[in-house]
C-alpha cells in the first residue's frame, strides 16, 4: 500500500447513492452527498434527483425539530425548502414518505 493511498477521499458514486436511498440509509446519504460536493464529484446520471432526496432529508429533519420546538418561522423555512426538494426528486420522490416514517413525522403533520 502506497502512503498517497491513506489521503485518497472516497466519494460516492451514483449507484451508491441510490443504495442508499434503497435501504433507507438517508443520514449516510446526506454525509455522502456533502463530500461529494466538498471534493467537486461529476454529478452523473440521476445523481442531482439522489442529491435533492439528500436536501429534503436535511430540511424535513429541521422542520420537524423546529416544529416540535415550537419555532413556527423556521419551521415554515424548511417547510419551503422541502417542497423545492420534492420537484427535484424526480422518480425518488418516493423517499418522502420514507423521511417521514424515519423521522417520526406522520403525513397529518406536513402541512
Amino acid at each position: 500500500m502506497n502512503v498517497l493511498d491513506y489521503r485518497r477521499v472516497y466519494t460516492a458514486d451514483e449507484t451508491s447513492l441510490i443504495s442508499m436511498v434503497s435501504y433507507g440509509q438517508y443520514d449516510t446519504l446526506a454525509e455522502n452527498v456533502h463530500r461529494n460536493e466538498a471534493y467537486q464529484a461529476k454529478v452523473t446520471g440521476d445523481m442531482a434527483q439522489l442529491y435533492a432526496v439528500a436536501y429534503y432529508y436535511e430540511a424535513a429533519m429541521l422542520y420537524h425539530a423546529h416544529s416540535e420546538a415550537g419555532n413556527t418561522a423556521q419551521a415554515q423555512r424548511k417547510y419551503d425548502k422541502m417542497q423545492e426538494y420534492e420537484k427535484q426528486m424526480g422518480s425518488y420522490a418516493f423517499a418522502k414518505e420514507e423521511i417521514w416514517e424515519s423521522l417520526g413525522m406522520e403525513q397529518e403533520i406536513i402541512k
